[in-house]
């Protein structure tokens, strides 16, 4: 159980350190890109990039062995 709280302890932090954006134009970009992505080619592989950690953190429980 400890390494699925740890998983999912980095997988919390890593987009926190990018969420908020420095400037107002670094905001405005933001914005843009998030309004842009459904238009833009390979936007699965992007889509597939941003949640990577999330289903990483997801796959780390694993249910026990059946005992019969």
């Amino acid at each position: 159980m400890r390494s699925f709280v740890d998983v999912n302890h980095r997988a919390a932090l890593a987009p926190a350190r990018g969420f908020p954006p420095r400037s107002e134009p670094a905001v405005k970009l933001r914005q843009l890109s998030i309004r842009m992505l459904p238009y833009l080619p390979g936007k699965g592989l992007m889509i597939a990039a941003m949640t990577r950690e999330t289903r990483r953190a997801a796959g780390v429980l694993r249910r026990p062995a059946a005992i019969s």
